[in-house]
């Protein structure tokens, strides 16, 4: 059994803890809804944490996260400078990038007023599910439909490819936590209907992954459902019960995906043609402009040399927020008909090219905190297995998926991220506001 804190009494005034939860869950309400409610949500967290300020600051001044997160700021900054200093007319919008970064590390108040309870997490994600499916159902129209009933990769909502990851995030995240959905629904009424809708979500959200046409989504999602299953293949590997439910799980997923390669030329192409770039990047030296050819794989391929050469230009502190999009512009006769990419393609390159290393890395080593921090969750009993596995493998697929197209900086990348690092992250922050140590104190 998890630990919770539920019957805690370490807790500020009650409406001080409805404020900063119900700007919680407006916030995931409208994730992927609306920019204005996600940011009214964060500003009631934001209120809600200025009367609670002695218990988070007490918290939050011996968090690594804190050091982390001044260190991005004076390098980002630093680096915004820099071009402010040669072209003062940039100065709006550096300082637009480097709020965007900064605005990264508001997963410490989602984390704090999620308040290490499991339920909390749980309503959370539920509610970022609805409000991803309800901004794809209001971006649909006739002719979108057909186009991606036509798998010609129509652009709707963000891009195809944030939709096609999110929709994989969805997926995931669903197929795990399928069993304790069930026993959620276990003697309840009408629980067909809810184990029916359930189903039906998952449908329209594996349907979406396949229709985006995305090989970065698809070859991310595999790697990252590999890796969980051969994580509890290890983690039961003596006991036969478990170990025949992954054999047939893996055995259903191997199946869908030969059944999905056979039926469909569109998609059998997009996985013909991954290795192809990879290979002119392994076999090129420096010279960008030895791709050939207009095929989207190609062109990437040229986007990510460019990337590289131009963050060794200025390697410590690269070449300010916004950087991938200025240079694309300066090389626009290099990518004609594709000069409207505004980043490299590349999660890594784009940050190094716009913040160098200095800037670079303390996001690194946050996201590298998180992850441990999750896994130490597990073992202390705050996180049960399959919200572990679940939010381990969100953030995984996350950082893998935008080894192909870089959207982190975005509106809807930046609440991703911190919604399901706070939730990784929530139990440290409140195991620390009871005891001080990291040591929750068990309540069952």
């Amino acid at each position: 059994m998890s630990k919770t804190v539920d019957s805690e009494p370490a807790l500020p005034r009650p409406w001080v803890v409805y404020l900063g939860t119900t700007g919680l869950f407006g916030f995931a309400s409208f994730s992927f809804l609306g920019i204005g409610g996600a940011n009214i949500g964060i500003a009631f967290m934001l209120i809600a944490t200025v009367f609670d300020w002695r218990r988070f600051w007490g918290v939050l001044r011996d968090d690594p996260a804190l050091l982390l997160m001044l260190w991005c700021f004076a390098a980002v900054g630093l680096s915004a400078g820099m071009r402010v200093w040669h072209y003062p007319e940039e100065a709006s919008q550096q300082f637009d990038g480097l709020l965007k970064v900064m605005q990264l590390f508001l997963f410490l108040w989602v984390a704090w007023w999620l308040q290490g309870r499991q339920r909390l997490i749980f309503w959370m994600l539920a509610l970022a599910l609805a409000s991803f499916c309800l901004a794809v159902l209001r971006a649909l129209d006739a002719e979108t439909v057909a186009e991606l009933m036509a798998m010609e990769r129509p652009h709707f909502l963000w891009s195809i490819n944030a939709i096609g990851q999110y929709a994989a995030a969805c997926l995931l995240g669903m197929v795990i936590l399928t069993p304790r959905f069930r026993r959620w629904l276990a003697g309840r009424r009408r629980r067909w209907l809810g184990m029916t809708t359930w189903l039906l979500l998952m449908a329209l959200v594996g349907a979406l992954v396949v229709l985006s046409l995305s090989r970065g989504v698809w070859l991310s999602l595999a790697m990252v459902s590999g890796g969980l299953l051969l994580y509890l293949g290890w983690t039961y590997r003596r006991d036969p019960t478990v170990g025949r439910r992954l054999m047939l799980t893996t055995a259903v997923v191997t199946l869908l995906v030969g059944v999905t390669l056979s039926v469909s030329d569109p998609v059998r192409s997009r996985v013909a043609i991954i290795s192809q770039p990879i290979v002119d990047l392994w076999t090129l030296e420096s010279n960008a402009q030895q791709i050939a050819g207009e095929e989207s794989g190609r062109i990437r391929a040229r986007l990510l040399l460019l990337g590289i050469h131009s963050w060794l230009e200025s390697p410590w502190l690269g070449g300010g927020p916004d950087a991938p999009k200025r240079i694309i512009h300066e090389h626009r006769e290099e990518f004609r008909g594709w000069e409207n990419y505004s980043d490299f393609h590349n999660l890594a390159v784009d940050l190094l090219a716009s913040y160098g290393v200095l800037g670079s890395l303390p996001l690194l080593l946050t996201f590298l905190l998180v992850l441990s921090v999750a896994h130490r969750g597990h073992r202390a009993g705050w996180l049960d297995k399959d919200l572990y596995l679940a939010l381990t493998g969100l953030l995984l697929l996350n950082a893998l998926a935008q080894m192909t197209d870089t959207r982190i900086l975005a509106s809807h990348g930046r609440f991703y991220s911190m919604l399901f690092a706070g939730a990784a992250y929530s139990w440290l922050l409140t195991a620390r506001s009871l005891g001080g140590n990291g040591k929750p104190r068990a309540s069952r």
